[in-house]
Protein backbone atom coordinates (compact mmCIF):
# COMPACT_ATOMS: atom_id res chain seq x y z
CA UNK A 1 0.00 0.00 0.00
CA UNK A 2 1.37 3.51 -0.65
CA UNK A 3 1.68 6.21 1.83
CA UNK A 4 0.33 9.76 0.81
CA UNK A 5 3.50 10.60 0.04
CA UNK A 6 3.56 9.30 -3.09
CA UNK A 7 0.94 11.32 -4.07
CA UNK A 8 3.47 14.34 -3.88
CA UNK A 9 6.60 12.76 -5.21
CA UNK A 10 6.42 14.29 -8.91
CA UNK A 11 5.07 17.60 -7.50
CA UNK A 12 6.94 20.95 -7.15
CA UNK A 13 7.07 20.35 -3.37
CA UNK A 14 9.18 17.05 -3.87
CA UNK A 15 11.32 19.08 -5.76
CA UNK A 16 11.06 22.19 -3.47
CA UNK A 17 12.40 19.66 -0.75
CA UNK A 18 15.01 19.07 -2.35
CA UNK A 19 16.61 22.40 -2.46
CA UNK A 20 18.45 23.56 0.05
CA UNK A 21 15.66 25.72 1.45
CA UNK A 22 13.55 22.63 1.17
CA UNK A 23 15.83 20.35 3.19
CA UNK A 24 16.19 23.66 5.60
CA UNK A 25 12.59 24.09 6.02
CA UNK A 26 12.60 20.12 6.16
CA UNK A 27 15.34 19.91 9.18
CA UNK A 28 13.32 22.67 11.25
CA UNK A 29 10.14 20.92 10.96
CA UNK A 30 11.73 17.43 12.25
CA UNK A 31 13.19 19.40 15.28
CA UNK A 32 10.53 21.24 15.72
CA UNK A 33 8.25 18.43 16.19
CA UNK A 34 11.71 15.98 17.65
CA UNK A 35 10.94 18.68 20.03
CA UNK A 36 7.45 18.63 20.92
CA UNK A 37 7.04 14.94 20.50
CA UNK A 38 10.02 14.27 23.55
CA UNK A 39 7.85 16.99 26.17
CA UNK A 40 4.69 15.05 25.52
CA UNK A 41 3.41 18.21 23.72
CA UNK A 42 0.94 17.36 21.21
CA UNK A 43 1.14 19.73 18.38
CA UNK A 44 -0.18 19.43 14.81
CA UNK A 45 1.72 19.88 11.97
CA UNK A 46 -0.31 23.64 10.84
CA UNK A 47 1.48 24.96 13.81
CA UNK A 48 5.02 24.01 13.30
CA UNK A 49 4.52 24.97 9.72
CA UNK A 50 2.85 28.09 11.13
CA UNK A 51 5.83 28.32 13.80
CA UNK A 52 8.73 27.64 10.94
CA UNK A 53 6.61 30.63 8.68
CA UNK A 54 6.57 33.16 11.91
CA UNK A 55 10.87 32.64 12.18
CA UNK A 56 11.22 33.62 8.82
CA UNK A 57 8.90 36.81 8.53
CA UNK A 58 11.22 38.24 11.79
CA UNK A 59 14.28 37.37 9.76
CA UNK A 60 16.22 40.62 8.84
CA UNK A 61 17.55 39.55 5.66
CA UNK A 62 14.90 39.70 2.81
CA UNK A 63 17.05 37.05 1.01
CA UNK A 64 16.47 34.49 3.68
CA UNK A 65 13.09 35.10 4.10
CA UNK A 66 11.57 31.58 2.46
CA UNK A 67 8.08 31.42 1.19
CA UNK A 68 6.03 28.54 2.73
CA UNK A 69 2.74 27.08 0.50
CA UNK A 70 -0.06 26.29 2.72
CA UNK A 71 -0.32 23.15 0.62
CA UNK A 72 2.81 21.77 1.40
CA UNK A 73 2.21 21.65 5.28
CA UNK A 74 0.40 18.00 4.52
CA UNK A 75 3.50 16.52 2.78
CA UNK A 76 6.06 17.79 5.25
CA UNK A 77 4.45 16.06 7.63
CA UNK A 78 4.46 12.87 5.90
CA UNK A 79 8.30 13.89 4.98
CA UNK A 80 8.77 13.89 8.24
CA UNK A 81 7.51 10.55 9.39
CA UNK A 82 9.66 8.94 6.13
CA UNK A 83 12.66 10.77 7.40
CA UNK A 84 12.30 10.29 11.05
CA UNK A 85 10.31 6.94 12.18
CA UNK A 86 10.21 8.22 15.60
CA UNK A 87 7.46 10.41 14.37
CA UNK A 88 5.13 8.17 13.10
CA UNK A 89 1.72 8.66 14.01
CA UNK A 90 2.39 12.03 15.97
CA UNK A 91 0.42 13.93 13.35
CA UNK A 92 -3.21 13.23 12.82
CA UNK A 93 -3.42 12.41 9.07
CA UNK A 94 -6.66 13.36 6.92
CA UNK A 95 -7.32 12.30 3.53
CA UNK A 96 -6.34 15.15 1.18
CA UNK A 97 -9.51 16.47 -1.44
CA UNK A 98 -7.52 15.01 -3.94
CA UNK A 99 -7.14 11.53 -2.69
CA UNK A 100 -10.95 11.36 -2.31
CA UNK A 101 -11.63 12.57 -5.98
CA UNK A 102 -9.28 9.62 -6.91
CA UNK A 103 -10.72 7.05 -4.49
CA UNK A 104 -12.37 4.25 -6.55
CA UNK A 105 -14.98 1.79 -4.62
CA UNK A 106 -14.23 -1.83 -6.02
CA UNK A 107 -16.40 -4.62 -4.13
CA UNK A 108 -15.38 -8.22 -4.77
CA UNK A 109 -17.54 -10.23 -7.18
CA UNK A 110 -18.69 -12.17 -3.91
CA UNK A 111 -20.14 -8.78 -2.37
CA UNK A 112 -22.69 -8.88 -5.01
CA UNK A 113 -26.01 -10.09 -3.54
CA UNK A 114 -29.40 -10.55 -5.19
CA UNK A 115 -32.24 -8.99 -3.81
CA UNK A 116 -35.67 -9.65 -4.06
CA UNK A 117 -38.58 -8.52 -2.47
CA UNK A 118 -41.91 -10.31 -2.28
CA UNK A 119 -45.21 -8.15 -3.22
CA UNK A 120 -47.13 -6.82 -0.51
CA UNK A 121 -49.94 -8.53 0.27
CA UNK A 122 -53.05 -6.90 -0.58
CA UNK A 123 -51.57 -4.79 -2.41
CA UNK A 124 -53.59 -4.85 -5.78
CA UNK A 125 -50.44 -6.45 -7.52
CA UNK A 126 -51.41 -9.63 -9.97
Amino acid sequence: MTNQLDMFLDTPFREWADTEQGRYVTYLFIRLAMGCKKRDVKMGAKAIWEKIRWHYRMKKDPAQRYLLNNTWCSPMAHLAEEKRTELVGYFEHRESPKAKKQKVMVFPKEAHVEVRVAPMEGAGNP
